[in-house]
């Protein structure tokens, strides 16, 4: 069957009275609109989940399941898919399971986090300052790449003092310094990742002319971050993970 025959089948299925008006919609918000004619088994992967997402949209229900949305597309159709996914959230409630730590991040509004049992819930803020409160700072020197270890030791000796808690990687790559940071040594312990963030900001504008600093990011931790931590608490073992069982000495051989 074409795309349209298969979005006007599921919709006599499910008993729509308006079935045009609703495969139309349905069709312009995946996306399909080019390939309505063409039959679903020519079309390329990415459109055969848009296809797959048509049909459980049909009827406009108000609860959506999908499990992997996005597998096997790539970066550009992984994109439109999640913008359309976004553009039906209001009015309805979607559970989405996903590998996907990015995609998680770009389309939950709550997170959980599960191996054979739910390991941790909440907001994807929330999740971070729980398990991931630290922010990761890069700063370029303005004499960079022919710094000298003098200038470069200063900003160390900075870090060090103004942000209790700091870790500095031992070497620095041609003016290039790395170090991570607890965001609650920043910002207080009832301040939220986001306002740590913006406090160190502050703090590096202060003082990037007296430390000579020509460029810095502030990166929070990320969701795979997040997600690495929770699963080595648990001591969770890669899926298909089989530790191999050593022999007794005596039936050696």
């Amino acid at each position: 069957m074409t795309v349209l025959e298969h979005l006007r089948f599921y919709a006599r299925i499910r008993g729509i009275p308006d079935i045009e008006h609703n495969v139309q919609s349905v069709i312009r918000a995946v996306g399909l609109e080019a390939f309505a004619t063409r039959m679903a088994h020519a079309l390329s992967g990415g459109n055969k989940r848009k296809l797959s997402l048509g049909i459980a949209l049909m009827g406009n229900p108000s609860v959506v399941l999908l499990d992997e949305p996005s597998s096997g597309l790539d970066a550009a159709a992984k994109r439109i898919m999640w913008k359309t996914l976004g553009s039906i959230v209001p009015g309805r409630s979607i559970l989405l399971t996903t590998h996907s730590m990015e995609e998680a991040d770009a389309l939950a509004s709550r997170a959980g986090i599960l191996a054979k049992r739910m390991l941790a819930l909440g907001t994807i803020d929330n999740l971070r300052e729980r398990f991931g409160d630290t922010i990761h700072v890069h700063l370029v020197s303005k004499s960079a790449p022919h710094s000298t270890d003098e200038e470069m030791e200063r900003m160390r000796e900075w870090v060090l003092k103004a942000l209790p808690g700091a870790e500095v990687e031992a070497k620095t790559y041609h003016g290039q310094m790395r170090f991570s940071v607890p965001g609650n040594s920043i910002a207080g312990r009832e301040s939220t990742s986001g306002s740590a963030v913006g406090r160190l900001v502050i703090m590096l504008e202060e003082q990037k002319e007296a430390l000579g600093i020509e460029h810095y990011t502030c990166t929070p931790t990320t969701l795979d971050q997040v997600f690495l931590t929770i699963v080595g608490r648990h001591n969770v073992q890669e899926e298909g993970y089989t530790e191999k069982k050593k022999k007794p000495w005596w039936k050696k051989g």
